[in-house]
């Protein structure tokens, strides 16, 4: 997807939780990939039999340390 950089996935092994990270070069570009994401989401749930819809959260990065 246009605008995409990267993205990282936390998992919880012993309560099996999961939370995606997803890093874009703008804003613009984030809502641009908007209904592609949905259709991707709702696959990847359907794939490993979730149980609820993902739940959507919306961060801006407030700075990046590097070591």
């Amino acid at each position: 997807m246009s605008g995409f950089e990267r993205a990282y996935l936390l998992i919880d092994r012993e309560s099996s939780n999961a939370v995606t990270i997803t890093l874009w070069e703008s804003e613009g570009a984030l809502r641009e990939s908007e209904e592609r994401a949905n259709q991707l989401r709702s696959h990847v749930a359907d794939d490993l039999g979730a149980t609820a819809a993902p739940t959507i959260e919306r961060y801006e990065v407030g700075g990046i340390v590097e070591t």
